[in-house]
Protein backbone atom coordinates (compact mmCIF):
# COMPACT_ATOMS: atom_id res chain seq x y z
CA UNK A 1 0.00 0.00 0.00
CA UNK A 2 1.52 3.49 -0.70
CA UNK A 3 1.98 5.87 2.05
CA UNK A 4 3.11 9.06 0.37
CA UNK A 5 1.30 10.18 -3.32
CA UNK A 6 1.76 13.39 -4.78
CA UNK A 7 0.99 14.91 -8.03
CA UNK A 8 2.01 18.54 -8.36
CA UNK A 9 3.26 21.22 -9.89
CA UNK A 10 5.64 24.43 -9.18
CA UNK A 11 7.36 27.08 -10.59
CA UNK A 12 10.10 28.51 -9.21
CA UNK A 13 12.36 31.04 -10.16
CA UNK A 14 14.95 28.65 -11.86
CA UNK A 15 13.37 25.67 -11.81
CA UNK A 16 9.79 24.21 -12.92
CA UNK A 17 8.60 21.03 -11.08
CA UNK A 18 6.29 18.68 -12.69
CA UNK A 19 6.42 15.65 -10.16
CA UNK A 20 3.83 12.76 -9.62
CA UNK A 21 4.85 9.80 -7.81
CA UNK A 22 3.37 7.20 -5.09
CA UNK A 23 6.09 5.63 -2.39
CA UNK A 24 6.02 2.42 -0.36
CA UNK A 25 5.17 2.86 3.68
CA UNK A 26 8.62 1.96 5.99
CA UNK A 27 11.24 2.00 3.60
CA UNK A 28 14.35 4.69 2.70
CA UNK A 29 13.37 6.24 -0.22
CA UNK A 30 16.15 7.67 -1.88
CA UNK A 31 15.79 10.91 -4.37
CA UNK A 32 19.01 10.91 -6.44
CA UNK A 33 19.73 13.31 -8.90
CA UNK A 34 21.89 16.24 -10.34
CA UNK A 35 22.02 19.69 -8.56
CA UNK A 36 19.14 21.53 -9.44
CA UNK A 37 16.88 18.96 -10.83
CA UNK A 38 14.35 19.60 -7.64
CA UNK A 39 15.49 17.48 -5.52
CA UNK A 40 15.46 19.97 -1.94
CA UNK A 41 12.40 21.48 -3.54
CA UNK A 42 10.29 18.34 -3.19
CA UNK A 43 11.19 18.14 0.00
CA UNK A 44 10.10 21.82 1.19
CA UNK A 45 6.86 20.66 -1.52
CA UNK A 46 6.07 18.28 1.11
CA UNK A 47 6.87 19.39 4.09
CA UNK A 48 4.76 22.55 3.79
CA UNK A 49 7.37 24.80 3.65
CA UNK A 50 6.62 25.81 0.21
CA UNK A 51 3.06 25.54 -1.84
CA UNK A 52 2.45 23.90 -5.08
CA UNK A 53 1.15 26.23 -7.91
CA UNK A 54 -1.27 23.09 -8.70
CA UNK A 55 -1.96 19.40 -7.97
CA UNK A 56 -2.63 17.13 -4.79
CA UNK A 57 -0.24 15.82 -1.82
CA UNK A 58 -1.35 12.91 0.37
CA UNK A 59 0.00 10.86 2.99
CA UNK A 60 -1.34 7.63 4.58
CA UNK A 61 -5.10 8.64 2.67
CA UNK A 62 -4.64 12.25 4.38
CA UNK A 63 -4.91 15.14 2.15
CA UNK A 64 -2.19 17.65 2.50
CA UNK A 65 -2.13 19.74 -0.31
CA UNK A 66 -5.40 19.57 -3.28
CA UNK A 67 -5.28 22.56 -4.92
CA UNK A 68 -8.78 22.06 -6.64
CA UNK A 69 -9.98 21.92 -3.03
CA UNK A 70 -7.97 25.03 -1.56
CA UNK A 71 -6.60 22.71 0.58
CA UNK A 72 -3.45 23.14 2.55
CA UNK A 73 -2.14 21.65 5.73
CA UNK A 74 0.25 23.70 7.72
CA UNK A 75 3.73 22.35 8.41
CA UNK A 76 3.12 22.08 12.01
CA UNK A 77 0.10 19.86 11.19
CA UNK A 78 1.74 17.45 8.23
CA UNK A 79 3.90 16.47 11.63
CA UNK A 80 7.38 15.71 9.28
CA UNK A 81 10.83 15.91 10.43
CA UNK A 82 13.19 17.65 8.61
CA UNK A 83 16.69 17.75 8.46
CA UNK A 84 18.29 20.70 6.42
CA UNK A 85 22.15 20.11 4.85
CA UNK A 86 23.17 22.39 6.98
CA UNK A 87 21.45 20.71 9.43
CA UNK A 88 19.89 24.19 11.02
CA UNK A 89 20.39 23.99 14.77
CA UNK A 90 20.05 26.79 17.31
CA UNK A 91 23.55 28.15 18.36
CA UNK A 92 22.30 29.64 21.54
CA UNK A 93 20.76 26.23 23.08
CA UNK A 94 22.95 23.23 24.45
CA UNK A 95 22.33 19.63 22.35
CA UNK A 96 19.83 18.64 25.18
CA UNK A 97 17.61 21.48 24.15
CA UNK A 98 18.08 21.70 20.64
CA UNK A 99 16.71 18.07 20.76
CA UNK A 100 13.43 18.54 22.76
CA UNK A 101 12.62 21.50 21.00
CA UNK A 102 9.66 20.36 19.51
CA UNK A 103 8.31 18.05 22.43
CA UNK A 104 5.41 18.71 24.55
CA UNK A 105 7.10 20.40 27.79
CA UNK A 106 6.15 17.57 30.11
CA UNK A 107 7.71 15.27 27.82
CA UNK A 108 10.95 17.07 26.72
CA UNK A 109 13.84 15.94 29.20
CA UNK A 110 12.83 12.27 28.87
CA UNK A 111 12.41 12.40 25.09
CA UNK A 112 15.87 14.39 24.96
CA UNK A 113 17.62 12.32 27.38
CA UNK A 114 16.33 8.99 25.08
CA UNK A 115 17.83 10.54 21.89
CA UNK A 116 21.09 12.02 23.71
CA UNK A 117 21.26 7.97 24.85
CA UNK A 118 20.45 6.45 21.58
CA UNK A 119 22.79 8.66 19.43
CA UNK A 120 25.16 8.92 21.78
CA UNK A 121 25.61 12.17 22.49
CA UNK A 122 24.99 12.32 26.47
CA UNK A 123 28.66 13.57 26.40
CA UNK A 124 27.22 16.53 24.97
CA UNK A 125 24.32 16.87 26.52
CA UNK A 126 25.53 20.21 28.01
CA UNK A 127 27.59 21.69 24.78
CA UNK A 128 26.14 24.23 21.91
CA UNK A 129 26.80 22.99 18.37
CA UNK A 130 29.76 25.39 17.59
CA UNK A 131 31.79 22.99 19.52
CA UNK A 132 30.77 20.10 17.73
CA UNK A 133 31.88 18.54 14.69
CA UNK A 134 30.37 17.83 11.23
CA UNK A 135 29.43 14.01 12.24
CA UNK A 136 28.06 15.12 16.04
CA UNK A 137 25.97 18.10 14.45
CA UNK A 138 24.39 15.25 11.93
CA UNK A 139 23.38 13.10 15.22
CA UNK A 140 21.50 16.09 16.70
CA UNK A 141 19.75 16.87 13.75
CA UNK A 142 18.42 13.69 13.53
CA UNK A 143 18.03 13.60 16.85
CA UNK A 144 15.75 16.35 16.71
CA UNK A 145 14.08 15.66 13.86
CA UNK A 146 13.07 11.65 15.44
CA UNK A 147 12.75 13.38 18.93
CA UNK A 148 9.35 15.18 17.74
CA UNK A 149 7.90 11.52 16.55
CA UNK A 150 7.36 12.58 12.86
CA UNK A 151 5.38 10.46 10.67
CA UNK A 152 7.25 11.28 7.91
CA UNK A 153 11.32 12.43 8.05
CA UNK A 154 12.96 14.10 5.28
CA UNK A 155 16.54 14.14 4.78
CA UNK A 156 18.34 16.57 1.90
CA UNK A 157 22.28 15.70 1.86
CA UNK A 158 22.58 14.85 5.74
CA UNK A 159 26.06 13.18 4.77
CA UNK A 160 27.37 16.40 2.54
CA UNK A 161 29.17 18.42 5.53
CA UNK A 162 31.05 15.25 7.02
CA UNK A 163 34.91 15.01 6.16
CA UNK A 164 35.24 12.33 4.07
CA UNK A 165 37.55 10.24 6.06
CA UNK A 166 34.09 10.12 8.84
CA UNK A 167 31.19 9.57 6.16
CA UNK A 168 31.51 5.70 6.03
CA UNK A 169 30.89 5.19 9.94
CA UNK A 170 28.54 7.93 9.62
CA UNK A 171 26.02 6.48 7.30
CA UNK A 172 26.28 3.45 8.95
CA UNK A 173 25.50 5.11 12.12
CA UNK A 174 22.38 6.82 9.76
CA UNK A 175 21.05 3.62 8.17
CA UNK A 176 21.36 1.43 11.00
CA UNK A 177 18.98 4.48 13.25
CA UNK A 178 16.96 4.81 10.32
CA UNK A 179 16.31 1.19 10.11
CA UNK A 180 15.16 0.99 13.56
CA UNK A 181 12.95 3.69 13.60
CA UNK A 182 10.98 2.12 10.68
CA UNK A 183 8.88 4.81 9.69
CA UNK A 184 9.02 6.41 6.03
CA UNK A 185 12.36 8.39 5.00
CA UNK A 186 12.70 10.01 2.05
CA UNK A 187 16.63 10.99 1.95
CA UNK A 188 17.85 13.49 -1.02
CA UNK A 189 21.68 13.02 -2.75
CA UNK A 190 23.40 13.84 -5.74
CA UNK A 191 25.57 10.83 -4.72
CA UNK A 192 25.88 7.79 -6.09
CA UNK A 193 27.51 5.45 -3.60
CA UNK A 194 24.54 7.07 -1.11
CA UNK A 195 21.67 5.80 -3.25
CA UNK A 196 22.73 2.47 -3.47
CA UNK A 197 23.63 2.54 0.46
CA UNK A 198 20.66 3.61 1.69
CA UNK A 199 17.52 3.42 -1.34
CA UNK A 200 14.51 0.56 -0.37
CA UNK A 201 13.15 2.49 -3.04
CA UNK A 202 15.02 4.80 -5.57
CA UNK A 203 13.50 8.25 -7.27
CA UNK A 204 15.27 9.38 -10.36
CA UNK A 205 14.95 13.39 -10.67
CA UNK A 206 15.66 15.20 -13.39
CA UNK A 207 14.93 18.88 -14.71
CA UNK A 208 11.90 18.95 -12.53
CA UNK A 209 10.30 15.65 -13.15
CA UNK A 210 10.65 12.35 -12.27
CA UNK A 211 12.47 10.12 -14.95
CA UNK A 212 12.20 6.62 -13.53
CA UNK A 213 11.25 5.14 -10.51
CA UNK A 214 12.10 1.46 -8.93
CA UNK A 215 14.53 -0.73 -6.88
CA UNK A 216 17.94 0.24 -6.63
CA UNK A 217 18.78 -3.02 -8.78
CA UNK A 218 16.56 -1.85 -11.44
CA UNK A 219 17.34 1.68 -11.86
CA UNK A 220 21.50 0.94 -12.19
CA UNK A 221 21.18 -1.82 -13.47
CA UNK A 222 18.41 -1.72 -15.90
CA UNK A 223 18.28 2.74 -16.94
CA UNK A 224 15.32 3.33 -18.86
CA UNK A 225 16.92 6.21 -21.19
CA UNK A 226 20.22 7.43 -22.20
CA UNK A 227 19.58 10.76 -19.47
CA UNK A 228 18.68 8.26 -16.89
CA UNK A 229 22.06 6.10 -17.36
CA UNK A 230 24.22 9.24 -17.38
CA UNK A 231 23.09 10.54 -14.22
CA UNK A 232 23.27 6.98 -12.40
CA UNK A 233 27.00 6.79 -13.75
CA UNK A 234 27.12 5.35 -17.52
CA UNK A 235 29.00 7.89 -18.73
CA UNK A 236 31.16 6.97 -21.15
CA UNK A 237 28.80 6.92 -24.46
CA UNK A 238 29.70 5.58 -28.33
CA UNK A 239 27.54 5.55 -31.20
CA UNK A 240 27.59 1.88 -32.91
CA UNK A 241 26.79 1.19 -36.47
CA UNK A 242 26.36 -2.59 -35.85
CA UNK A 243 26.80 -5.25 -33.50
CA UNK A 244 28.03 -9.16 -34.72
CA UNK A 245 28.10 -11.24 -32.17
CA UNK A 246 30.40 -10.42 -29.29
CA UNK A 247 31.91 -7.23 -31.53
CA UNK A 248 30.57 -3.83 -31.75
CA UNK A 249 31.95 -1.58 -35.08
CA UNK A 250 31.57 2.47 -35.37
CA UNK A 251 33.59 5.74 -36.60
CA UNK A 252 35.84 4.77 -33.50
CA UNK A 253 36.95 1.42 -34.43
CA UNK A 254 35.71 -1.83 -32.90
CA UNK A 255 35.58 -3.34 -29.72
CA UNK A 256 34.45 -6.49 -27.92
CA UNK A 257 31.84 -6.96 -25.73
CA UNK A 258 30.92 -10.08 -23.02
CA UNK A 259 27.52 -11.14 -24.61
CA UNK A 260 26.10 -11.66 -28.19
CA UNK A 261 24.01 -9.06 -29.74
CA UNK A 262 22.81 -8.17 -33.49
CA UNK A 263 22.29 -4.52 -33.90
CA UNK A 264 22.22 -1.42 -35.36
CA UNK A 265 22.16 2.30 -35.47
CA UNK A 266 22.81 2.35 -31.32
CA UNK A 267 24.09 4.38 -28.21
CA UNK A 268 26.34 2.10 -26.38
CA UNK A 269 26.67 3.25 -22.89
CA UNK A 270 29.03 1.82 -19.80
CA UNK A 271 30.93 2.72 -16.82
CA UNK A 272 34.48 3.76 -16.28
CA UNK A 273 34.88 0.38 -13.87
CA UNK A 274 33.42 -1.85 -16.59
CA UNK A 275 35.87 -1.46 -19.29
CA UNK A 276 38.58 -4.04 -19.38
CA UNK A 277 42.12 -2.99 -20.78
CA UNK A 278 44.65 -5.37 -22.90
CA UNK A 279 47.76 -3.89 -24.52
CA UNK A 280 47.86 -4.42 -28.25
CA UNK A 281 50.02 -5.92 -30.31
CA UNK A 282 52.14 -4.28 -33.34
CA UNK A 283 50.54 -0.84 -31.08
CA UNK A 284 47.38 -1.57 -33.49
CA UNK A 285 44.58 -1.02 -30.87
CA UNK A 286 41.68 0.56 -31.00
CA UNK A 287 42.78 3.38 -28.53
CA UNK A 288 45.67 5.55 -26.98
CA UNK A 289 46.16 6.12 -23.55
CA UNK A 290 46.45 9.59 -22.91
CA UNK A 291 47.29 9.39 -19.24
CA UNK A 292 47.15 7.28 -16.21
CA UNK A 293 46.63 8.60 -12.94
CA UNK A 294 47.08 6.38 -9.54
CA UNK A 295 45.21 7.30 -6.83
CA UNK A 296 44.91 5.50 -3.03
CA UNK A 297 42.56 2.43 -4.12
CA UNK A 298 42.08 2.77 -7.74
CA UNK A 299 43.76 3.78 -11.26
CA UNK A 300 42.23 6.23 -13.61
CA UNK A 301 42.81 5.83 -17.26
CA UNK A 302 42.04 8.71 -20.13
CA UNK A 303 41.73 6.81 -23.36
CA UNK A 304 41.49 8.53 -26.87
CA UNK A 305 39.59 6.89 -29.57
CA UNK A 306 39.49 7.69 -33.84
CA UNK A 307 38.03 10.81 -34.45
CA UNK A 308 38.65 12.32 -30.83
CA UNK A 309 36.85 10.59 -28.99
CA UNK A 310 37.85 10.30 -25.61
CA UNK A 311 36.08 7.90 -22.32
CA UNK A 312 37.75 7.02 -19.12
CA UNK A 313 38.08 3.71 -17.29
CA UNK A 314 38.66 3.14 -13.59
CA UNK A 315 40.40 0.53 -12.16
CA UNK A 316 39.81 -0.21 -8.19
CA UNK A 317 42.13 -1.83 -6.28
CA UNK A 318 44.65 -2.06 -9.48
CA UNK A 319 47.81 -0.16 -9.90
CA UNK A 320 48.70 -1.53 -13.40
CA UNK A 321 49.86 1.51 -14.99
CA UNK A 322 49.89 2.15 -19.01
CA UNK A 323 52.46 4.71 -20.01
CA UNK A 324 51.26 7.72 -21.88
CA UNK A 325 50.99 6.71 -25.44
CA UNK A 326 50.07 3.06 -24.65
CA UNK A 327 48.31 1.20 -27.81
CA UNK A 328 45.30 -0.55 -25.84
CA UNK A 329 42.23 -2.58 -26.92
CA UNK A 330 39.01 -2.78 -24.85
CA UNK A 331 36.20 -5.35 -23.42
CA UNK A 332 33.36 -4.35 -22.01
CA UNK A 333 32.45 -6.16 -19.00
CA UNK A 334 28.87 -4.04 -18.94
CA UNK A 335 26.65 -1.98 -20.71
CA UNK A 336 23.51 -0.03 -22.17
CA UNK A 337 22.13 -0.33 -25.51
CA UNK A 338 19.87 2.27 -26.45
CA UNK A 339 18.09 2.62 -30.00
CA UNK A 340 16.44 5.32 -31.64
CA UNK A 341 13.25 5.63 -31.19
Amino acid sequence: MSILEFSVQKVFSKLQLSLESSLPAGKIIVVLGPSGSGKSSLLRLLAGLDRPDRGRICFNEHVWFDAAKRICVTPQERHVGYVFQDYALFDHMNIEKNIGFGVEKNRREEVSRYWLNRLRLNDYAQSFPTSLSGGQKQRVALARALAANPQLLLLDEPLSAIDFSLRREIRRELKQTLKEWNKTTILVTHDLDEARYFADELLLLDDGAVLQQGSVDELFDNPGSIRAAKILGWHNQLEVNSIQGEIAQGSWGRLMLNRQEDSVQASLLFRDSDIELERAEDEAGIAIVNSCTRNINSTRIELELPNNIHIDVLKHGEHVLFEEGTSVNLKLKDYCLFHPS
